[in-house]
């Protein structure tokens, strides 16, 4: 597998900052005008009053080149931001669209424009017209000989283009292209481009050498400017587990020592999958529970895989509380992840399940119970939520019971015990619904006896179907006198 651009790319370019206004008068500053509030916005992020106020001075100044600059830098911060969310594809057509359209109107009033360009550039690069949008590069090259954006944007129409004729079968031209490509690159490097852009860039090229190492180099400097500019998932699979947990350590160390927390803990939760790669299980747990602890928020995954490891390595209390904390905290996301592992999750229930039933024997009933949740939403079956709903009531949370025990007959509606058991809720602890009740025992009883006559029943099911046959005859009799 070979890394290559992808044909929807949105690149946002270091647009220069704008100009500092005039000295403070003697008397009053004066007010700032449209531009300059519109620019404040714009590095506040407030795109929509930015374009806002900008429409405003457009409707008094229709051809000011400089205010359609403006809401063409605004607007393509706007479609950056939404193409994040791939189900906004058509809104950031629509944004592209603008951006080119108020670039071009810029660039009727201010024809060497760079911002207005590269604006204009990247719209139709983002709209796939890659002709147009490379001659427009070539514009600004023409105007702003070495400037780093624009030298970088080639470098990607190049490398798309490569990628394109060797999907056609041309490796020779796609050999050419990539070589074309570099050079604009290390051009960029010189430049005003983005650092750690570019070294990725350089990093994937190397990929198609098969110079393994120095790609591993170049993301190597990439990931310690930006710790998203690597394929991570490709270097999974690729890189052997002690280079890559070589390079994530590194890449850490210098977000970490730039400040950047959350980078660092994404770098060092890549790093932690290394070391369990090979089975490293005691500094995989270190690194996971470093890369929680920067960014627990954004990185609760770091939290379960220290839990994972903490298990193999025999510390199942460690274990049980990275799962409970998780189980209390995040049980939707925790649950959706496991359900998401196959063999693994399937692996973490059992270790889950095993930790409940540690936790009933040593008498700390509410973690048990907890974690019976978890197994209950993230296995779904009858049995877990009874052992769920039957927690519930030890700790005196009944109405919790009740909800989980219908959860539990929505699955076995059959079943004696559950039957029993949620009439017992609703008769001995929320005293309501008592007719419910009845016919919920009245149930039981019919149920255990079709259990018990049934000739092919299992021992065990018969055993229980006469232990809930008392219960609920017990039970109904006294719901009887009440």
């Amino acid at each position: 597998m070979k890394i290559r651009p992808g044909l929807f790319l949105l690149i946002l370019f270091l647009l220069p900052s704008p100009g500092e206004g005039p000295a403070a008068q003697e008397e009053k500053p004066p007010e700032p005008g449209p531009v300059a509030k519109a620019e404040a916005l714009i590095r506040k992020g407030e795109i929509s009053k930015a374009l806002a106020l900008l429409q405003e001075a457009l409707a008094e100044s229709p051809k000011d080149p400089a205010l359609h600059l403006l809401v063409a830098r605004a607007v393509y911060l706007r479609a950056r931001k939404t193409s994040r969310d791939p189900r906004l594809g058509q809104e950031v057509l629509e944004d592209l669209e603008m951006v080119e359209e108020e670039a071009r109107a810029a660039l009727e009033g201010m024809p060497h424009s760079r911002d207005a360009g590269m604006l204009l550039a990247q719209a139709l690069y983002g709209r796939s017209r890659i002709d147009e949008a490379e001659k427009q590069v070539v514009r600004v090259l023409k105007d702003h000989p070495g400037d780093g954006g624009a030298e970088f944007l080639l470098g990607e129409i190049l490398f798309f283009r490569a990628g394109k004729a060797a999907r056609a079968g041309d490796s020779k031209a796609a050999a050419v292209l990539r070589r074309r490509a570099e050079e604009h690159y290390r051009k960029a490097l010189a430049g005003r481009a983005d650092r750690a852009k570019t070294l990725r860039r350089l990093g994937d090229l190397a990929t198609y050498e098969g110079a393994m190492e120095k790609a591993l180099g170049l993301y190597g400097k990439a990931l310690a400017l930006d710790s998203s500019q690597a394929p991570h998932s490709w270097l999974y699979e690729k890189c052997a587990p002690a280079r890559g947990t070589k390079l994530y350590l590194e890449a850490a160390a210098a977000r970490e020592k730039a400040g950047d927390k959350k980078g660092a803990a994404y770098l060092l939760a890549w790093a932690g999958t290394y070391l369990e790669k090979q089975k490293k299980w005691k500094k995989a747990r270190g690194v996971y529970e470093k890369s929680f602890a920067l960014d627990p928020e954004g990185q609760w995954r770091s939290l379960y895989r220290a839990g994972w490891c903490s298990w193999w390595l025999g510390l199942k209390g460690d274990a049980e509380k990275a799962f409970l904390l998780l189980a209390r905290t995040r049980r939707p996301e925790f649950c959706d992840m496991l359900g998401s592992l196959g063999a693994e999750g399937e692996t973490a229930a059992a270790m889950m399940h095993a930790l409940a039933s540690a936790a009933v024997a040593e008498g700390r009933t509410a973690d048990a119970r907890d974690l019976s949740l978890l197994l209950a939403t993230l296995r779904g079956r009858a049995m877990d939520w009874n052992n769920y709903a039957f927690l519930c009531r030890e700790t005196g949370r009944y109405e919790d019971a009740w909800q989980s025990y219908l959860r539990a007959l929505s699955k076995a509606p059959d079943n004696p015990r559950i039957l029993n058991d949620a009439a017992l809720i609703l008769q001995y602890h929320l005293h309501r619904n008592l007719k419910l009740a009845r016919k919920l025992y009245l149930k039981a009883i019919a149920s255990a006896r079709k259990i018990l006559a049934d000739k092919n029943a299992k021992p065990a099911d018969k055993s229980e179907a006469a232990s809930a046959l008392r219960d609920a005859r017990s039970n109904l009799a006294r719901l009887k006198k009440s």
